[in-house]
């Protein structure tokens, strides 16, 4: 099963051959698709009975949700 937000290998690769300024704004482009990807996957929890589940799910959607604003913020400033 593909999960949101999950880079190929190939990306990788690619990614492992970039340098400077062009690495920095697509490990933050490629970041902020994996984390909106975690956020696609708690949103599933939406329904769940499981208190500890919904804990869960309200956690990581509140830090990822900070963080993809934090990443934009820097993308933003580095144009």
């Amino acid at each position: 099963m593909g999960m949101s937000g999950m880079l190929p290998k190939s990306s990788l690769t690619t990614l492992k051959k970039l340098k400077g300024g062009k690495f920095d704004t697509v490990f933050l482009q490629s970041m902020i698709a994996h984390h909106e990807g975690a956020l696609e996957m708690v949103a599933l929890l939406d329904g769940t009975k499981n208190s500890e589940a919904k804990k869960i799910a309200l956690d990581i959607q509140k830090g990822q949700s900070s963080e993809i604003a934090l990443m934009k913020n820097l993308l933003a400033k580095s144009k």
